[in-house]
């Protein structure tokens, strides 16, 4: 995702209730674009971060069907990553041999 402005994405995400009515939009900025810790993990304002983003830019290109395609993405990125720092034998600490 490009960068963005975060205090501008911020300032933009909380007018989504102006935009819209729709319970799941504006259930999904409640809960996910808080950043009070929310998503597990020390990464939570991260992922509000990114939720807020990924808000912003569903709103403004008029996509809403989008937002859970970005959740998943994150997700899998996550999910990546996480088995990245693991090893790439997926944590059974078999070890790659040179000959």
């Amino acid at each position: 995702m490009a960068s963005y402005d975060v205090a501008s994405t911020i300032h933009q995400s909380l007018a989504v209730g102006v935009f819209t009515s729709d319970p799941s939009l504006l259930g999904f900025k409640r809960l996910m674009c808080g950043g009070g810790g929310s998503g597990g993990g020390g990464g939570g304002r991260e992922l509000a971060d990114y939720c807020r983003a990924a808000l912003h830019e569903c709103m403004t290109r008029e996509e809403p069907a989008a937002l859970p395609a970005y959740v998943d993405l994150h997700a899998e990125v996550a999910s990546l990553l996480a088995a990245a720092s693991r090893g790439s034998d997926g944590g059974r600490g078999f070890r790659s041999s040179t000959f």
